[in-house]
Formats: C-alpha cells, sequence, structure tokens
C-alpha cells in the first residue's frame, strides 16, 4: 500500500484547488447504480499487503476456541464538511455514495471476500497477526449528484490471507511462558502434579525405534498407545499442554510454533515432507498410519512449521509441547487408532 498511498495523497492534494476537472484515466468505468457517475481509477497494484493483529483469551476454556476472521472489499473515503455541502447531503451520505459507485464499477470484485479460521487451544491467550494479500486501487469519482467536484477513494480487495506469527501471551496471573511438564502418573493412582525441565519428558509407554523416511523421519520412536488415560483423565489432570497442526484447522498446512522443544510427533502420507522456516528437513516414505510417530529435532517458539504434499484425503497432524507423551503413549488406547 506504500506507493499507491502516495498517489492517494497527492490525488487528494489536487482535489483541494479543483472545483471540476477532466482526469487522464487509465481505467474508466461507469456506475450501473448511476450512469452520469463515473469512477476513474488512477493506479493499481495486485500485490498489496494489509496486518491484522487479532487476540483470542481461551484461558478459562477445557476445549479449543475457533474463530473465523472474514475480510471483505474494503472502500475508504475522506469527504470534509464543506465539500459535502458544495455536493449537496451531508459527509455520511456523500461517503456512502461513493462506496456504492466505486463497488458497482468494479462489480464482482465487490463481493469478493476471503477468510481463515483461528484456533486457541484450552489455557492459552493467543495473539495472532494475520497477513491480508490483495488488490489495492486508488482514483477518483466525478459527476456524483451531478456536481464538478472530483472525489478521491482507496479500494482493497483481498484475494488470499496467511497467518504472519501467532504466540500465547500468557493468561492473568500465569506467570512465566515457559512450558512445563508434570511427573509420570500411576495409570491406577495418578501422582501429584510436580513442574520438571522440558528435558525430562520421558515416555509413558515402551518405545521402540523406527525409520519411515529421510532427514528428521529417519530415526524415530513408536509405542503401542495403551497408556490408560481417558480423555477425561487427561483434562481432570491439566495434561492438554499441547499444540496441534492438522488439516482440519490448517488446510495450508503450516502453523507457527509455540514451544521451545526437542520432541515432534508426526503422522501423515507417504511423499509428505516438513519444511521449518521454509526448508525442507524430512520426507516422509512409508505407509500413512494414523497414529504416528515421535522424532528428535529442535524447534524453537516462533519457527513456521509445514506439512508439504500431503494427501488431502488421509490429512495429517505435527503436534508439539510438554504433554506430548501423555497424548501419544494413550493415543490408541482412547480409541484413535486403526
Amino acid at each position: 500500500m506504500r506507493n499507491l498511498g502516495v498517489m492517494l495523497a497527492i490525488i487528494a492534494s489536487m482535489l483541494l484547488s479543483l472545483c471540476a476537472c477532466q482526469p487522464v484515466a487509465d481505467t474508466e468505468l461507469s456506475s450501473a447504480a448511476n450512469p452520469a457517475t463515473q469512477v476513474v481509477i488512477q493506479g493499481e497494484s495486485a500485490d498489496e499487503e494489509v496486518i491484522q493483529t487479532i487476540e483470542i483469551d481461551n484461558c478459562d476454556g477445557r476445549s479449543d476456541v475457533t474463530r473465523t476472521e472474514q475480510r471483505t472489499q474494503s472502500i475508504e473515503v475522506t469527504i470534509s464538511t464543506e465539500v459535502a455541502a458544495k455536493i449537496g447531503a451531508s459527509a455520511e451520505v456523500v461517503s456512502a455514495e461513493v462506496q456504492a459507485a466505486v463497488g458497482a464499477a468494479i462489480g464482482s470484485g465487490a463481493q469478493r471476500s476471503t477468510s481463515i479460521q483461528l484456533s486457541a487451544p484450552p489455557g492459552t491467550r493467543m495473539l495472532f497477526q494475520l497477513l491480508w494479500i490483495g488488490k489495492e486501487q486508488v482514483g477518483i469519482v466525478q459527476n456524483l449528484r451531478g456536481s464538478g467536484i472530483p472525489i478521491a477513494f482507496q479500494s482493497f480487495t483481498p484475494t488470499d490471507v496467511r497467518i504472519k506469527s501467532q504466540q500465547d501471551i500468557g493468561c492473568p496471573g500465569s506467570g512465566s511462558l515457559q512450558p512445563v511438564v508434570t511427573s509420570q502418573p500411576s495409570p491406577t493412582q495418578p501422582a501429584p502434579v510436580q513442574s520438571t525441565p522440558m528435558s525430562a519428558l520421558e515416555p509413558l509407554r515402551e518405545h521402540y525405534e523406527v525409520t519411515v523416511g529421510e532427514g528428521l523421519f529417519a530415526e524415530g520412536t513408536f509405542s503401542d498407545g495403551m497408556a490408560p488415560y481417558s480423555e477425561q483423565w487427561l483434562w481432570d489432570n491439566d495434561h492438554f499442554d499441547i499444540q496441534r497442526i492438522r488439516q482440519e484447522e490448517y488446510p495450508s498446512g503450516c502453523d507457527v510454533s509455540r514451544y521451545n522443544t526437542d520432541l515432534v510427533w508426526i503422522g501423515g502420507s507417504p511423499g509428505m515432507s516438513i519444511a521449518i522456516n521454509g526448508e525442507e528437513v524430512g520426507k516422509y516414505t512409508i505407509a500413512a498410519d494414523s497414529h504416528g510417530y515421535i522424532f528428535e529435532w529442535p524447534i524453537r517458539m516462533g519457527d513456521e512449521i509445514c506439512a508439504v504434499g500431503f494427501v488431502r484425503s488421509v490429512g495429517f497432524h505435527i503436534i508439539l509441547g510438554p504433554d506430548i507423551y501423555y497424548h501419544y503413549d494413550s493415543y490408541c488406547y482412547r480409541g484413535h487408532c486403526n
């Protein structure tokens, strides 16, 4: 929006000294609502970016909170009281009529909208930065209400959106944002919760070594997934300190890590690769497995993690966080394995 913003400022300053004009236009479109009104496009850019910040508070939740953000075409107009009086209507009415004229002139683009689904796990307050990409146009509207006063406008039509960054900024009274893990409970008599370093994470079931591909996938482990912890037990004992990246929430395959960790749980389809910050770090080569495998790989908070080339009908999952083994080693017990 930088160059077009400068152009819009120049157009606006020129209009202050004009009572009537015949501008030279790159594109001229007639408004369907009023044939006497003309919309003149002075400049256009197809790949402008707009950043939006959104916060989702799920500090007291017991399940993920999802929210859909949608953006449609926006048309910005600035009308002074003096200019509105010369046109013969209030500034609000003139602004609305300019927006209607521009929307009608641009046609189907005015109906274009783009959306994205955001998710905040329980016990988090997530801060998202969205990057909206789209087409920007600046120009003037002529002959509105038969007036010779040209009116400047700026429009933005989104064509794509992605998450630029996201992080858990912490709930009130939560203190440090450093992740902690809990000591291993007995399946029948859960032990008191104790904080332990991330490096002290231990499997809850016996694990076996496996190779399921190249790079990151060359050295992994798996278990039978039968640790006897139910979904309710995990909730009741606060073992949902994980981040889930799945096709359902992230159809692009990408998300940003909210943890510093050396462990990642991945399941997917043959041919799928994993990229971290745009660099491929491993390729999955065996048959799809709903349970997946645990891998050691350094991942830092803020790293972008992407599943690339996964089969849509199979999907994928990438799971991070201190409670990774509570979920991995009880996955089949909770009825999620084929």
